[in-house]
């Protein structure tokens, strides 16, 4: 505890009050109104709200709960759901009214808010609620115990200058990871950009529908009920094994039983995959023969007439395409006989070639940035704990 500082319940210093639910057989509008309605579903990651898709209610129902609003001083905390997510909202929805799976933090006048805010996500914070939080089907952090979480209180000056030194220290670790963001996302323009031009047909190229010059090969799924087909010693990929352009181990196996009495088959090694329903248009090459289910098609060259690098390429650009005109009422997919019919332009073998080995580099470079921004990102959400563990414990 430092000098001069007190520990507090947060029920002491402000005054906790839930949202509410709307009225039986209400429905949110889509449609502006006077009276926006605030939903877990709108606050976002950097502590205030997405306005990409506000509800509201009407005049009526605003009337039945317009005491359960939300004021720009307050701090929002989400109880229901996703526990502890916390902001402050934009000006302009000052007085929106708060759904029932958050509160509001009403400060006493010697609070001052963004300290609050810099509390509520602090590991101090998380771990306390973490702790008061009741374990159900839905998780639920009951206000009693909310008003309970300790925190530790200085004087309204100090609450200021610790404010100033987290926005400060904070700007400069979020700049870093935005600079790192900024180039992966350079890098990916730049490998799109240059997938779209060196794909483009040209003078010399041939044309042919895929089905020509591969087949197009389905899987399937082995029973599930019976143990004789399942724990073997052969691979078998879903989309969830599709995490990286080289899929080289999956988290199912299969035995020999299995593969025969099922519609699965086996795709050899250096062959390409593709995802024809769920994560439709995913797209990876295979390090190890592997068996596939029925989500996922395999893509044989018939000949030596065109790289399987290149086709790999090819269903990289074509992604989009494929992903548009999936059809289906939940789950949308598309059959082999689409497949089949797309439509591939290709040159000679030395320019596939050619070609493969400039998007291959492209592509080292777009990973390499995307593992850097990865790291920097963890790195940075560390250090911001780690500078908001110093201030609060």
């Amino acid at each position: 505890m430092k000098k001069g500082w007190e520990y507090k319940r947060l029920g002491d210093i402000t005054e906790i009050k839930g949202g509410k639910r709307l009225p039986k057989g209400v429905k949110l509008l889509t449609t502006p109104t006077k009276h926006p309605y605030i939903r877990v579903a709108d606050f976002n990651d950097f502590g205030t709200v997405d306005t990409d898709d506000i509800h509201y209610i009407s005049d009526s129902v605003y009337e039945q709960i317009k005491r359960y609003i939300i004021k720009k001083e307050d701090v929002y905390i989400s109880i229901a759901g996703t526990i502890g997510k916390s902001g402050i909202i934009p000006d302009y929805l000052d007085g929106a009214n708060l759904t029932e799976n958050a509160c509001r933090l009403i400060l006493s006048n010697n609070v001052y808010q963004r300290y609050i805010y810099y509390f509520t996500i602090s590991p101090s914070f998380i771990k306390q609620i973490d702790e008061q939080t009741k374990k159900s089907a839905q998780p639920k952090l009951a206000l009693t115990r909310l008003s309970d979480v300790i925190i530790s209180y200085p004087t309204i000056k100090e609450q200021q200058s610790i404010v100033d030194y987290l926005d400060s220290a904070f700007a400069k670790i979020d700049a870093m990871k935005a600079n790192a963001e900024k180039a992966l996302n350079e890098a990916k323009a730049l490998f799109q950009a240059s997938l779209k031009e060196m794909l483009e047909p040209k003078e010399g190229w041939e044309e042919k529908k895929l089905g020509e010059v591969c087949n197009v090969v389905g899987g399937g799924t082995p029973d599930t009920k019976n143990q004789d087909y399942w724990n073997g010693n052969i691979p078998w990929a879903t989309v969830s094994d599709m995490n990286c352009d080289i899929l080289k181990t999956t988290g199912y196996y299969i035995t020999e039983k299995g593969l025969n009495e099922s519609s699965s088959r086996i795709i050899k090694t250096g062959e390409i995959i593709i995802a024809t329903r769920v994560g439709l248009g995913k797209v990876c090459k295979l390090a190890v023969d592997t068996a596939i289910n029925q989500d996922l098609k395999g893509i044989i060259p018939k000949n030596n007439n065109i790289l399987r690098d290149f086709i790999f390429y090819y269903f990289i650009h074509k992604a989009k395409y494929i992903e548009d005109n999936g059809i289906g009422a939940t789950v949308k997919g598309v059959k082999i006989k689409f497949i089949e019919g797309l439509s591939i332009d290709f040159p000679s073998l030395p320019e596939q070639q050619s070609i493969a080995t400039t998007l291959d580099s492209l592509k080292s470079n777009v990973d390499r940035l995307q593992a850097n921004y990865e790291k920097i990102s963890q790195e940075c959400d560390a250090l911001k704990q780690a500078i908001l563990r110093q201030v609060f414990e």
